[in-house]
């Protein structure tokens, strides 16, 4: 179903992100599937996603919202606006985004290298 939606809403399972630094698949889902998405963000996913090279999508609706979409609570609110909307700005708007789109695709992969890179350091460490 993410993969069939212009947005994603992410509901990230967090064990305390800041203590743990886990983040789950579920949001990598939209980036590879190379879908824009906002982070239920009661953790510190969109933090987690910008420290890491990632580009959150907080601040690219301001053109049919003025809310805030770092805040959780105004999530529904936002997809309100957002179904409001003609079918048209859908397809505009992911043009719009498509850059974006594509960058955090990208980081995605170099994220994946740096995680392959610490386990192979932490396998040789304990050889």
């Amino acid at each position: 179903n993410w993969h069939r939606h212009f947005l994603n809403v992410v509901s990230e399972t967090m064990w305390n992100i800041d203590d743990h630094r886990f983040v789950s698949e579920k949001i990598f889902k939209p980036i590879i599937g190379q879908r824009p998405f906002l982070v239920y963000d009661v953790n510190g996913a969109c933090d987690w996603l910008t420290s890491n090279g990632f580009e959150p999508y907080v601040g690219d609706f301001k053109d049919i919202s003025d809310l805030d979409l770092t805040v959780p609570d105004n999530i529904p609110l936002f997809l309100t606006a957002l179904t409001e909307q003609k079918q048209s700005y859908y397809q505009s708007k992911y043009i719009a985004l498509k850059e974006k789109i594509q960058y955090n695709r990208s980081m995605f992969t170099k994220h994946v290298n740096n995680q392959k890179i610490k386990v192979q350091q932490g396998i040789q460490c304990q050889i």
